[in-house]
């Protein structure tokens, strides 16, 4: 079971992870910057509060890295093959290796 700061600690990763992806996908699929310069701004702010948050959640920085991680390297796995890119056997071994890491975390605090 998840006790309220490993909870927490989740939540800020996914919160901030995703709105880091989304930032990126923007990136990616956006012809100019300023064009969207309203969203960016907003989102960037949105993304350093929920680092602000994870990194306060989390009993230590690796603690807070490892579930930042494994959550946006899922996440841009996903946008990738959403967006038709090829994911390549080194991405998916590392995907693989921060899923290790992220349940050993959990299973040994």
């Amino acid at each position: 079971s998840l006790d309220r700061p490993r909870l927490m600690l989740y939540v800020w990763a996914i919160l901030s992870g995703s709105l880091a992806v989304a930032c990126e996908i923007l990136f990616k699929t956006t012809r100019s910057y300023w064009s969207l310069a309203a969203v960016f701004l907003p989102l960037a702010v949105a993304i350093n509060y929920s680092v602000f948050r994870l990194v306060r959640e989390a009993q230590s920085l690796p603690a807070a890295f490892v579930v930042f991680s494994f959550v946006t390297l899922a996440a841009r796995t996903a946008a990738w093959i959403w967006l038709g890119d090829v994911i390549s056997a080194g991405t998916w071994a590392g995907i693989a290796l921060l899923t290790i890491a992220v349940v050993v975390r959990h299973l040994w605090p």
